[in-house]
C-alpha cells in the first residue's frame, strides 16, 4: 500500500517536502520488497480469545521478502514467523505453495498436549516442495490490465505527493535520521478525496472506488488507535507505527512496527521446476493426523498384555484404521503381534 512507503533524499529541504518525495518514490515494476513486522503486543479484552491468539502468534517477529516482476507476471513472497516459514510463487498463470509453510504451520499448530499429532517424517517430505495450484477464474495472471493498473497508481501518487505537500509542516517531526508523520482523520479525508477523483477519471478505475462507509470506519479507528508513519534517513527503511486499544472491538491494547524497504532489483522470481512440485493428494496424506505418542502409549499398555493370538486380531481389525498411526506406531505394533 502507498500508506505503507515513507523515504527521504536530498538535502536543505523541509522534513515535509523530503519526506514526501521519497515517500512516493517510483521504485519501477521489477523491485524487491523487505519487510518485518515486530508485535510487541498485541492484547484482548476476551481471556479465551487471547489465549487462542497467543498460542497461533504470540509476540514476536515476522519478516518477509517479497520479489515482483510485473512484466513476466511473476511474484514471490518467501515469510517467516516463529517456527513457520515459507514461500509462495505466482508464475505461468499458477500458484505454487511451498510444502515448507504447509509442514511448519502444521507443526507448530500441533500441541504435546493434544490427542492427535502428525507424521513428523510424512511432513518433512513436504520441505523443498511446492504444490502447483491453478485457477481458471482468475488464472492468478498478475499482468492483466497492468498498463492500466501502473498508470492508475502513478496518477494516485501524484495527486498525494500534492496532498502531503500541503499538510502542516509541523505535522513532520525530525529525530535523528528519523522523520515521522501521524496520520489524522483530516488525512483520512484529503486523500481518500484526492484518490476517489483519480477513480472517477477514468471508467476503467471504477472497481478501485474507495466508499464513504471505508472513509469514515478508518477516521473512527484512528480517535482510539495512532497510526505513524516513519522513515529513516541512515538505512532507507520506512515505518508504520501502530498502537492504541479499543475495548468495544475486542482489542485491548495493540503495539506493531512494521518496517519496509523497497527498491528496484534484477533479481529473478525462482520457479518450481516439475520435479519440485506435489500434487493435492501428496499434501492430504502427509496432513492425515495421528495418534499422539501420549495415546499411543496408553493403547500399548493394554495391547502388550494381550496374547499374542488376540494382538493378531487387533491388527487385522485395525488395518483400516492405519492411518491414524504413524510408520513407527504401526511397526511397533507389528512387531508384538509376529
Amino acid at each position: 500500500m502507498l500508506l505503507a512507503l515513507a523515504g527521504l533524499s536530498g538535502c536543505g529541504k523541509s522534513a515535509r517536502s523530503t519526506f514526501t518525495e521519497a515517500y512516493f518514490k517510483d521504485t519501477g515494476t521489477h523491485t524487491k520488497t523487505q519487510l518485518s513486522m515486530q508485535v510487541k503486543d498485541m492484547t484482548l479484552t476476551d481471556a479465551s480469545s487471547q489465549k487462542a491468539l497467543k498460542s497461533v502468534l504470540g509476540t514476536g517477529k515476522a519478516s518477509m521478502t517479497m520479489l515482483l516482476n510485473q512484466k513476466k507476471n511473476q511474484l514471490s513472497i518467501n515469510g517467516k514467523y516463529q517456527k513457520i516459514a515459507g514461500a509462495v510463487i505466482i508464475a505461468n498463470n499458477k500458484a505454487y505453495i511451498s510444502g515448507n509453510l504447509v509442514a511448519t504451520a502444521v507443526a507448530s499448530e500441533a500441541t504435546s498436549g493434544s490427542s492427535v499429532t502428525y507424521d513428523k517424517s510424512a511432513l518433512n517430505k513436504l520441505k523443498g516442495k511446492y504444490l502447483a495450484v491453478s485457477d481458471t477464474d482468475y488464472n492468478y495472471n498478475l499482468n492483466t490490465d497492468s498498463k492500466q493498473d501502473i498508470a492508475f497508481t502513478k496518477a494516485v501518487r501524484k495527486a498525494w505527493i500534492a496532498d502531503f505537500n500541503k499538510f502542516d509542516t509541523d505535522s513532520f517531526k525530525k529525530n535523528g535520521n528519523v522523520i515521522t508523520h501521524r496520520v489524522t482523520a483530516k488525512d483520512v479525508t484529503t486523500l481518500a478525496d484526492s484518490y476517489n477523483k483519480v477513480v472517477k477519471s477514468k471508467k476503467a478505475y471504477k472497481q478501485n472506488t474507495v466508499s464513504k462507509d471505508d472513509i469514515s470506519d478508518f477516521k473512527t479507528y484512528l480517535k482510539k488507535f495512532k497510526v505513524i508513519l516513519g522513515y529513516n534517513t541512515k538505512s532507507d527503511e520506512e515505518t508504520v507505527k501502530l498502537t492504541g486499544g479499543d475495548s468495544t472491538s475486542g482489542i485491548k491494547h495493540i503495539n506493531v512496527i512494521t518496517t519496509l524497504k523497497t527498491a528496484s532489483t534484477k533479481q529473478n522470481v525462482k520457479v518450481p521446476s516439475t520435479a519440485n512440485t506435489i500434487s493435492e493428494s501428496d499434501v492430504e496424506a502427509a496432513l492425515q493426523p495421528k495418534m499422539s505418542d501420549k495415546t499411543f502409549n496408553s493403547i500399548m499398555k493394554t495391547y502388550k498384555q494381550l496374547p499374542k493370538a488376540s494382538r493378531r486380531s487387533y491388527m487385522s481389525e485395525m488395518k483400516d484404521e492405519k492411518d491414524y498411526f504413524t510408520d513407527s506406531q504401526w511397526q511397533q505394533m507389528e512387531k508384538l503381534a509376529k
